[in-house]
Order: C-alpha cells, then structure tokens, then sequence
C-alpha cells in the first residue's frame, strides 16, 4: 500500500509531539523539571550560581565557560567573552530564580530563559525535585 507508512509516521510523528507538547506545558505550570540558561561574565559566574544552589531554589548549575555571545544593545552590536550557567530546577521556580539572577547580576538585562525538560533519568528528575523548594515552602 503506497503511502501506508509515511502515514504511520506521521501520525507517530504527530503523537510525539503532542506528548513533548504536554510534558512542556507540565514543566513551566509546575510540574515538572526545567533547565534555565543565564549568561554572565566569567568572573560573577561561579558567585552567582552559587548564590542560586544556596537558595534551595535550584539543585545544581554547572558553569560552561568560554562562551562568544554575539548581540545587539543600545544601537551596536557587541561581542562579549561569557560563561554559560545551565540550571535544573523546577518549574514553580521560574520567578523566584528569574527575580535572583535580576537582583544578584550585574547586566542591567541578564539572559533567563527556561526550557522545559521532556524527558530523562527518574532518578535525577526525582533528586532534582527533592533537593529544590518552591518559594511558599520555605521559611
């Protein structure tokens, strides 16, 4: 039947997506883990991802240095030597982690952005949510 698989594939195609789609509106509703990506210079990387695995907000960062971030502000276009922090946390954390990095950064516009995370070893996703707490968990 001419035709026959690409059809299964598409719907198969269509079922993935649909599931990814669900498990990423899960994890920014709060649900579930997400990974945020901040940028800052090198030397205020390791302080500032600290600061973040101190507030419990966060299980882990890890500091990617050496990054080129290339970028428009104020008219120009700029070139900055950067390290990348990569932060797993949860969901129901975006704005407490969002409004710490703003606080504790020294960009007048730090780069915060969370993506959801679809899938990936239980037992990490499970340390993930019981190592961090939301902001009306704690004391």
């Amino acid at each position: 039947m001419p035709g026959g698989g690409l059809r299964l594939m598409t719907n198969t195609a269509i079922a993935s997506a649909t599931a990814a789609a669900a498990a990423a509106e899960q994890a920014y509703s709060g649900g579930g883990v997400v990974v945020g990506l901040v940028t800052a210079p090198g030397k205020e990387a390791k302080s500032l991802a600290r600061t973040l695995v101190d507030s419990e907000l966060v299980a882990c960062v890890n500091i990617v240095p050496g990054a080129t971030s290339i970028y428009k502000w104020e008219g120009k276009i700029e070139e900055s030597e950067e390290s990348v922090l990569v932060i797993k946390t949860m969901g129901e954390n975006q704005e407490a982690v969002t409004a710490l990095v703003n606080r504790e950064h020294s960009y007048d516009t730090p780069e915060v952005v969370f993506l959801p995370v679809v899938g990936g070893s239980e037992a990490y996703l499970k340390w993930v949510q019981e190592v961090t707490t939301d902001e009306s968990e704690r004391s």
